[in-house]
């Protein structure tokens, strides 16, 4: 199929001054083989899940954590501020990187990860703990726009986690650092549109 578009004559707009530079003034279209967004999730799946084996140095951690708190709102924030406050943010979007994750074996052996790393790590543990948690992929600047564009991968450039506590929902981004408050009292990512 060959689509075309032609605009004649457009109506000249001037650049705010107040915009970033970064900020396109044309328009745009997003294109998009994929019919459903479940067409995006299916490929990723086995690579985000949360019931593989979490190696020794995390589930004694975990277990500490299980063993001194009952209450999954207060695991949950345990959880998520080891997750946080002790495996570094590097970035790691370049090949397969830009992706898909790496185990939480891996992560816990180097001592760091990208958004995608510590998110699977975040939501493994919490799963481990008892709590029901995905990661969920979404976009720093763009959340807002995903439900508009059509299905794509490209929709993305972030990833968090979404968890399930008291029958409510409650995102978590796993990046974030040295966050006060516990549970539902921790400041929760506005990023707009998250794809679980």
């Amino acid at each position: 199929s060959t689509y075309v578009w032609d605009l004649n004559k457009p109506a000249v707009h001037p650049r705010a001054s107040h915009l970033p530079p970064e900020l396109y003034g044309q328009g745009w279209v997003a294109v998009s083989v994929a019919k459903s967004w479940q067409e995006i999730v299916d490929p990723l799946l086995p690579y985000y899940r949360t019931d593989l084996p979490l190696p020794a140095s995390l589930t004694s951690r975990l277990d500490a954590i299980a063993a001194k708190y009952i209450n999954p709102t207060e695991r949950l924030t345990e959880a998520m501020r080891l997750v946080q406050d002790e495996i570094r943010y590097v970035s790691l979007s370049i090949g397969n990187g830009a992706i898909l994750p790496r185990s939480p074996t891996e992560v816990m052996a180097t001592g760091y990860g990208d958004c995608k790393d510590k998110a699977l790590l975040l939501a493994s543990s919490l799963r481990y703990l008892g709590i029901e948690a995905v990661v969920a992929l979404t976009d720093l600047d763009s959340g807002k726009f995903i439900a508009k564009l059509p299905p794509s991968l490209l929709a993305f450039d972030h990833a968090i986690v979404k968890a399930r506590l008291n029958n409510n929902d409650i995102w978590l981004d796993a990046t974030d650092f040295s966050q006060g408050g516990r549970g539902f009292a921790i400041e929760q990512p506005h990023y707009g549109y998250a794809l679980p």
